[in-house]
C-alpha cells in the first residue's frame, strides 16, 4: 500500500464560531489537504461521520461548542457511535482554559492538542505527526 500525502488526507473540522471556522478551514485549504468538510457542531459531525462511505483521516474540533462539546464529541466517536472513526486521529482547539482543556484532553487518546487560533506551521506539523506523514 502507498504511503498517504498531505494531498490524499480527508479532514473534518467541527467549530461553531464562523469566524473560527472559516480561517481554520480556508488555512486548512492552502494547506492542499484532498479535502476539507465542516460541521457547525457536534450532532452534526456524528451525522456526517456516520453518514460518510469513506472515513475522514483527521477530525479537528473545537472544545467548547453549544450542546454537544468537543470531548463529548470524541467519547461518542471512540465508543462507536460513527463506525469507522473510532480510530481517527483527532486535534482539540480551544481558546479557554487551555492547561485545564490539555489535562482532560489526555483522557481521550487525542493526537495534539492547540490553543486557538494556532499558527499555520504549528496545525501543519500537528496534523502531519498525527496522521505520519
Amino acid at each position: 500500500m502507498a504511503e498517504k500525502s498531505f494531498a490524499d488526507i480527508s479532514i473534518l473540522v467541527v467549530e461553531d464560531g464562523m469566524f473560527s471556522r472559516n480561517v481554520l478551514v480556508k488555512v486548512l485549504d492552502g494547506m492542499g489537504p484532498g479535502k476539507v468538510k465542516h460541521a457547525l457542531n457536534g450532532e452534526m459531525a456524528l451525522k456526517m461521520l456516520f453518514e460518510v462511505e469513506k472515513p475522514f483521516d483527521l477530525i479537528i474540533t473545537d472544545i467548547m461548542m453549544p450542546g454537544m462539546d468537543g470531548f463529548d464529541l470524541v467519547q461518542r466517536i471512540r465508543w462507536g457511535e460513527a463506525p469507522g472513526h473510532e480510530k481517527v486521529p483527532v486535534i482539540v482547539l480551544t481558546g479557554k482554559d487551555p492547561q485545564k482543556n490539555e489535562e482532560r484532553s489526555q483522557q481521550f487518546d487525542i493526537a495534539a492538542f492547540l490553543v486557538k487560533p494556532p499558527r499555520p506551521d504549528e496545525l501543519r506539523a500537528a496534523i502531519e505527526q498525527a496522521l505520519n506523514l
